[in-house]
């Protein structure tokens, strides 16, 4: 069962002020951003859990190369077309597709010091991609306007509709092993009572 994080572990409260940057710079910029993935399940309902080298986050549809051009305003970012080698995903079909996720947008970060409170990279994905429609049922809002997080109802709900699925019609093992973790976690969290806010009210 996942551990909630003691709030004496560093990413706790450094992380979220510096690994977030990026997605804050695009909600800054006045479009719709969901933090997604281990982040969401972290700092949102604070899950203990290894932070990946990518932040993740949706945007709508039409605003994918818009939110990759806030992020490449940072000194040293550069935008990849395909993913590094280190970062690669093991293929189940179709050899020559890179990616599962070929309509996002990949930013490169620069990372003098491997450290998780930076990431190496930004994937922008769009709300399509995990059949994600945001709303006020969907989603809550984060600390920056327009940066919101998933209720743990709508992120399992799109990640099973995703999972079986894929709107890029591919599958891809790592991939899908990451988003078996995710769903793990959700529902061994939610039913081990990390649905409780610091308050003692339920999550969303």
């Amino acid at each position: 069962m996942p551990r909630k994080s003691p709030k004496t572990l560093p990413f706790c409260d450094r992380t979220p002020s510096n690994r977030l940057n990026p997605a804050r710079a695009i909600a800054r910029a006045r479009i719709t951003t969901l933090l997604w993935g281990e982040d969401a399940l972290c700092f949102r309902y604070g899950f203990y859990m290894s932070l990946p080298p990518i932040l993740q986050v949706l945007v709508p549809d039409n605003e994918v190369e818009n939110a990759a051009a806030v992020v490449l305003r940072m000194p040293g970012s550069i935008k990849l077309t395909e993913l590094p080698d280190d970062f690669g995903e093991d293929h189940w079909r179709d050899p020559m597709r890179s990616s599962a996720h070929t309509k996002s947008a990949l930013v490169k970060l620069p990372v003098l010091v491997p450290d998780l409170l930076v990431p190496q990279l930004v994937a922008i994905h769009p709300f399509s991609d995990f059949h994600f429609s945001i709303n006020d049922s969907t989603a809550r809002p984060y600390s920056t306007p327009n940066l919101h997080f998933p209720t743990p109802i709508a992120f399992t709900n799109c990640m099973i509709d995703t999972y079986l699925d894929p709107t890029s019609g591919v599958f891809h093992h790592r991939v899908r092993r990451s988003w078996v973790i995710w769903l793990h976690d959700l529902v061994e969290g939610l039913a081990g009572g990390y649905h409780h806010l610091p308050n003692g009210q339920l999550h969303p």
